[in-house]
C-alpha cells in the first residue's frame, strides 16, 4: 500500500461549525469532528494492512469500521486461502513448497483464469508483492497464536476467524492508529476537487461524525446484489458508491461470481459454503442431482469436467450447468439441487470424513464446527445416505473502483485497496480468497 507516500502537504480545512449536506433534502449538524492524516475505512484484511502500512510510515491514522475490530468485514466469513509463488513460499520457511511454481506461472494463471480481462500491471504488482505481505501476515499470525496449514505448491489455509484475530493483533500493535468502531461512513467529503474526509453515522448513538483527513483509503469490500449470499452482510458496496459519487470511475460491475454448492436448507445452515469447500477439495464426492434424480455429471462433457477439476473455471462451468437445470424447472422449490449421498457407502465416505474432522479441528479448534456453527447434523445426514440441498449463491462482485498501481482512484487524496477495487482478477477471482 503506497497511499502514505502520496499524501498532499496540506488539506483545506473545514470549520468546526460546518453544516454538511447529509442527503438531498435534509441538513444535519455534525456532532463530532475527528482529525487525522489518513482515514482508512473498512473491516477486513485489506483495511488492516493499509492502516498498519500507513501508520508505519509515520502518519497519524484513523481506522473506522462498521463493526468491531477482528469481528467485522467479509474476511471473517472465509475459509481463507492465500498464496505466492513457490520460491517465495519456500523462502517463507515452507520446505514443501514447489519452487518450480514460478512468478511467471503464477502471473499466467491469474491472467488466464480471469479470462484475460485482468489489468496486467495490477497482476504483476500482486505477484511481486505477495511474498512480502504474506511473510508479514504469517509473523503477525504466529505472534497472535493463530494456525496456518500449508499446501503445495504455495498455498496457505486458515480460518476467517484466525485472519480477523491476526489483523486485530497487528492493528493494536500500532500506537498511532486511532480506532473508531460501529460507525457507518456514508459519504466522502470533497473540497475543490480533493478528498478532505468523510461523513459517518454512529450506529449506537445516532451521532453524525465528520472525519477530516489529508487522504482516505477505501477498503470497504465488495458487494452482492442478490439475496442468497454466502458471505457477510457487510457486503453492501457503499465504498464503490461513495467513490463514484465523488467522481471516481468504476468498472466491471457486471462481473458477478457465483458459488455452486452453498446450503439452502436447513435454515440454520443457509449460506454456509461448507459443501462447496468439501466437494472441490475431494473430501466429499456426492452425486449432484436434480428433482428428477438425474446426475448433473452425466450432462457435462468429459473435456469440460476435466477443465472444471483442474482450474479456477470450475465455478463458471458448474454454475452454467446448474442454472440450466434450475431454469428448466428441475430445481428444488428453493431454486437449488441436491448433494446426494444415497449411493455412497459409509466405508467410501470414511476417509473424507476423517480428513474433514481433522481440518475443522485444526481451523476452528472445536469438534464438528465450521464458522462457529455445529455442523455435525450435516455429516449425520451424509452417513445415513441422505441429501444436502444446495444452490447457487452470489459470492463476489469482481467490479469496483478503478485504481492504478499506486492504488490511487484518480482523485487527489483518494485511494482504495482490496475487494472494493476492480481489475486485478478480471472476470473470475483466482489465486486466493484473501487479498492481503
Amino acid at each position: 500500500m503506497t497511499a502514505a507516500n502520496n499524501l498532499p502537504v496540506d488539506t483545506p480545512p473545514f470549520p468546526l461549525n460546518t453544516t454538511f449536506k447529509y442527503n438531498p433534502t435534509t441538513k444535519q449538524k455534525v456532532d463530532r469532528i475527528i482529525q487525522t492524516d489518513v482515514l482508512v475505512l473498512g473491516g477486513g484484511a485489506a483495511r488492516a494492512m493499509a492502516a498498519v502500512a500507513t501508520a508505519r510510515s509515520g502518519c497519524k491514522v484513523v481506522l473506522c469500521l462498521k463493526g468491531a475490530l477482528g469481528r467485522s468485514g467479509n474476511t471473517i466469513m472465509a475459509i481463507a486461502t492465500f498464496r505466492a509463488d513457490g520460491q517465495s513460499a519456500y523462502e517463507c520457511g515452507e520446505r514443501k513448497a514447489d519452487r518450480k511454481y514460478t512468478k511467471d506461472i503464477f502471473f499466467e494463471n491469474i491472467v488466464k483464469d480471469g479470462y484475460y480481462l485482468s489489468e496486467q500491471d495490477l497482476v504483476q504488482l500482486y505477484v511481486q508483492d505477495a511474498a512480502k505481505r504474506i511473510r508479514q501476515f504469517l509473523k503477525w499470525g504466529r505472534l497472535a497464536n493463530q494456525r496456518f496449514i500449508f499446501m503445495p505448491p504455495s498455498v496457505w489455509l486458515t480460518s476467517g476467524k484466525s485472519v480477523g484475530l491476526t489483523y486485530r493483533y497487528a492493528v493494536q500493535g500500532q500506537s498511532n492508529i486511532d480506532l473508531h468502531q460501529d460507525i457507518m461512513v456514508q459519504e466522502l467529503l470533497v473540497n475543490d476537487g480533493r478528498i478532505v474526509g468523510a461523513l459517518g453515522l454512529d450506529v449506537y448513538s445516532g451521532e453524525l461524525v465528520a472525519f477530516r483527513s489529508k487522504a482516505v483509503v477505501l477498503a470497504t469490500g465488495g458487494y452482492e446484489p442478490y439475496s442468497f449470499k454466502c458471505s457477510h452482510s457487510d457486503m453492501t458496496g457503499e465504498g464503490m458508491a461513495m467513490a463514484f459519487k465523488a467522481g471516481a470511475r468504476v468498472a466491471d460491475m457486471e462481473f458477478l461470481l457465483k458459488m455452486p454448492g452453498v446450503l439452502l436448507s436447513p435454515r440454520v445452515h443457509r449460506g454456509s459454503i461448507l459443501p462447496f469447500v468439501l466437494h472441490v477439495s475431494g473430501l466429499t464426492m456426492p452425486d449432484i442431482i436434480n428433482i428428477k434424480g438425474e446426475n448433473i455429471r452425466d450432462k457435462i462433457s468429459d473435456d469440460l469436467w476435466e477443465m472444471a477439476q483442474g482450474s479456477e473455471w470450475m465455478k463458471l462451468i458448474y454454475s452454467y450447468f446448474w442454472s440450466k437445470e434450475i431454469l428448466a424447472g428441475y430445481g428444488t422449490n428453493r431454486g437449488g439441487l441436491f448433494f446426494d449421498f444415497s449411493k455412497k457407502s459409509k466405508f467410501k465416505q470414511l476417509p473424507g470424513t476423517i480428513k474433514t474432522f481433522i481440518m475443522l479441528k485444526l481451523l476452528h479448534h472445536n469438534n464438528w464446527r465450521f464458522q462457529g456453527e455445529d455442523v455435525s447434523d450435516l455429516f449425520r445426514v451424509a452417513r445415513q445416505g441422505g441429501r444436502w440441498e444446495v444452490g447457487l449463491s452470489n459470492q463476489y462482485a469482481l467490479g469496483g473502483i478503478v485504481v492504478d498501481t499506486e492504488m490511487s482512484c484518480g482523485i487527489p487524496g483518494l485511494f482504495a485497496a482490496g475487494e472494493v477495487t476492480s481489475g486485478l482478477f478480471g472476470a473470475n477471482r483466482v489465486a486466493s480468497a484473501l487479498e492481503i
